[in-house]
């Protein structure tokens, strides 16, 4: 939807500007309120369907539930969005009529076939909506185009599928696209020079902020978690060391907890060809990620976490599971972005002294810069 490339403060990304129907793993009305910018008087719901059997039950619920929202957040809509009928004529015009300022509906996990038969054909009834709302909107040169979207929560599939609406006796199948939440990567290649500074600066940490431990670690000849262990250690002068007869994984999660609770940044150079290494690697990082999410669990507030792979070129990085040793985990790797922001001369020359920007030329090369020429900064990193 166009209005969703107008809110920069939204959480939520889509893949495509048409999506509007998505998976999630599970869905918080607030954080999707927030995420998509919605207003208080938007609709805002969460469907329990596994009951339904057709279009009609589906349309029911939904027109129960959006009225207890607007009645709760004080909001109003066309009587056409709650008279009674049935069919995929009286569905289509009940949502329309419910859109308003927006509209978000989320169904509870779907269990039953039947119940996803009747789901599929109230998202039939959507998609008119959705392509005529559009259609509308570019006539009209109107940029403000209501959002509409659905959540399927817990659905796996990319696709869902039921009865024609229009032909009961053909399949009608919908695309699902992830929804995508606010950028979690934290796991980084970066170019084997990038400073500690470049890297606080790419993550929105203050460089004087001394709460965020960075640890520089070298995995060469690691071949196991208690050099790990022990490497961490000797950096921060923190942590108990590995006991006989113990368990090193759990020892080394207790050991970063306190570390990802004000913040760390992870520098570890390994060499992609010593796959043992790697592995190593991995575990550390799995070890990192289950504290962190412990944290989220448990609703606690943490530091900025980041790791940062120097020189690494593959996109993943693999080992033998922590949780689970007969299975392998696979972490995504994502290329540092270094460039976002910009500052142009004009707010160089008003932050810099004489020689501060003499000197800067000169590390540019003598490069002469025009008035209105900018220097790409680093792009800070989503929270």
């Amino acid at each position: 939807d166009d209005d969703d490339d107008d809110e920069d403060d939204s959480e939520f990304e889509e893949e495509e500007d048409d999506n509007w129907l998505f998976s999630a793993e599970s869905v918080d009305l607030d954080e999707i309120r927030e995420g998509f910018g919605l207003a208080d008087t938007a609709v805002v719901v969460k469907l329990s369907a596994n009951k339904t059997q057709t279009l009609d039950d589906v349309t029911r619920i939904f027109q129960k539930d959006a009225q207890k929202c607007l009645k709760q957040h004080g909001g109003e809509r066309d009587p056409t969005a709650f008279a009674e009928g049935s069919g995929p004529e009286h569905a289509r015009a009940v949502i329309k009529a419910m859109v308003g300022n927006g509209m978000v509906a989320v169904f509870k996990t779907l269990k039953k076939k039947q119940a996803v038969a009747a789901v599929a054909q109230f998202l039939q009834c959507v998609e008119p909506v959705v392509e005529e709302m559009a259609m509308e909107a570019e006539e009209a040169e109107d940029e403000d185009e209501p959002l509409v979207a659905v959540v399927l929560e817990g659905w796996e599939e990319d696709s869902i599928e039921g009865p024609s609406v229009e032909n009961p006796d053909e399949v009608y199948e919908l695309a699902v696209s992830p929804l995508e939440d606010e950028d979690d990567s934290w796991i980084y290649s970066c170019d084997p020079d990038m400073g500690v500074s470049d890297m606080k600066a790419g993550l929105g940490v203050d460089a004087d902020d001394e709460d965020v431990c960075v640890l520089d670690l070298d995995a060469a000849g690691w071949k196991g978690l208690k050099p790990v262990i022990e490497a961490i250690r000797e950096a921060t002068g923190k942590g108990q060391s590995p006991q006989k007869g113990k368990g090193v994984t759990k020892l080394l999660q207790k050991n970063l907890k306190q570390l990802c609770k004000d913040g760390m940044l992870l520098r570890v150079a390994v060499d992609e060809e010593d796959q043992e290494a790697c592995g190593v690697v991995c575990q550390l990082l799995q070890c990192v990620y289950l504290v962190t999410a412990e944290f989220e669990e448990n609703e606690e507030e943490y530091g900025c976490v980041g790791a940062f792979l120097p020189g690494f070129t593959n996109s993943t990085i693999s080992g033998q599971s922590v949780e689970d040793p007969e299975e392998m985990v696979e972490l995504p790797v994502i290329p540092f972005e270094g460039e976002g922001e910009e500052i142009s001369l004009e707010d160089l020359k008003a932050h810099l002294d004489e020689d501060q920007l003499a000197e800067l030329m000169g590390k540019l090369g003598g490069l002469e810069l025009d008035e209105g020429v900018s220097i790409p900064l680093p792009k800070p990193k989503k929270k």
